[in-house]
């Protein structure tokens, strides 16, 4: 059975407060409290004798978590290549049911272990599960020395040594209120409580348009204009005085970039939004001859689906192109034709250096309290 998240669009009326969310405030209440009670209620999370390092979110739906997750994790094995990192993830939308499952994207389908288990695959060693603290330990097993948690927030079965909460930096939090009133897993202020910092990411769509976007506007500014629009967001969004922001923007691949910049094309796309994606393509310069197509989030592609868009694309003279995220659900055979942009997220300067530094400390510590057991 799908889940159900693959069946429906994130409904409309959680990007405002207004009669349909008013109504639905009994059940977010309840829900909340069904969520705060399962916390509550869970047991003492698992600590990894390694470092764990969490990127998560408020939000149901997609904040960046992912490329996030690919950016550290491409960091990392940068700065340090010889530490063994690992990715853990839950393999939302995917068919196993194995207690921890590592990923090998020549053999496992999107079908099978989700589809963002397979793009981290590539990068690090992947592994999947419904418990976290089940996969951290199936890792460590097999010799990870950090682990990178992709999505996670909200689960206690393993302990975390630094925590991200994403935003993306034009929606925010949408109309602030809890499933199925609004956007939110649970009140803003319990995730912002568990979190070591909350991290902006911009659109790639604003940094393919060759302007400057709000991060990097603040990147150039001094430091006490940064200062003065953090403390704005923290007020917004009531976050603790001494939260840590930090800002990053997704970066559409620019050799991809530059093949589509100006053609007439056939975009389709099953993420939390679509419209993001759409945007970047209007931004290169993209001719829409017909509406994009917006699936739901992880969505199956069937054959039948690509074969009408392959039609609809050639009688308009128009190129197939998705996202990186979309492709993995298709099988090679069925990306022929099918131009993927691709995108990567860049830390800002400032927040690169706090994420290098606290994942060190982290690191460090870890390496006393071994020291110490000895």
């Amino acid at each position: 059975m799908r889940p159900l998240g693959t069946l429906f669009r994130q409904p409309a009326f959680w990007d405002e407060r207004n009669v349909l969310s008013d109504a639905c405030l009994p059940l977010s209440a309840l829900y909340a409290a069904v969520t705060r009670l399962h916390e509550l209620s869970a047991a003492a999370s698992y600590r990894a004798p390694v470092p764990v390092v969490c990127v998560g979110s408020a939000l149901v739906g997609g904040t960046g978590k992912t490329p996030v997750t690919l950016a550290i994790a491409e960091r990392l094995r940068a700065r340090r290549p010889g530490l063994s990192v690992h990715a853990l993830s839950r393999g939302y939308g995917g068919a196993s049911n194995a207690a921890a499952l590592r990923v090998n994207p020549r053999e496992h389908t999107s079908e099978y272990v989700g589809d963002e288990p397979l793009l981290l695959a590539e990068i690090s060693p992947t592994w999947i599960g419904a418990r976290r603290c089940d996969t951290a330990k199936a890792a460590c097993a097999q010799g990870a020395e950090l682990l990178l948690m992709d999505d996670g927030l909200q689960h206690t079965t393993l302990h975390r040594d630094i925590s991200l909460l994403c935003l993306d930096a034009r929606y925010l939090i949408g109309n602030g209120r809890v499933v199925p009133s609004g956007p939110l897993r649970e009140p803003i202020a319990r995730t912002a409580a568990r979190s070591d910092a909350v991290l902006l990411v911009e659109p790639a769509a604003v940094a393919a348009g060759g302007r400057k976007s709000t991060a990097d506007e603040v990147e150039d500014d001094s430091r006490g204009v940064a200062a003065e629009a953090d403390e704005r967001l923290r007020e917004m969004l009531a976050l603790p005085a001494s939260m840590v922001i930090l800002r990053s923007a997704l970066e559409p691949s620019p050799t991809v970039a530059a093949a589509l910049a100006g053609r007439r094309v056939l975009a389709f796309s099953g993420t939390a939004r679509p419209q993001r994606f759409f945007d970047t393509l209007r931004a290169l310069g993209c001719e829409f001859p017909s509406h994009p197509l917006s699936l739901a989030d992880h969505a199956p592609l069937s054959a039948a689906l690509l074969e009408k868009l392959r039609e609809q694309a050639a009688s308009h003279g128009a190129q197939l192109v998705t996202t990186s995220k979309d492709a993995a659900r298709l099988a090679p055979s069925q990306l022929e034709g099918v131009s993927v942009l691709p995108v990567a997220l860049r830390l800002r300067a400032g927040s690169a250096e706090w994420l290098d530094r606290a994942i060190d400390e982290a690191l460090i510590a870890c390496r006393s309290r071994k020291n110490e057991q000895l």
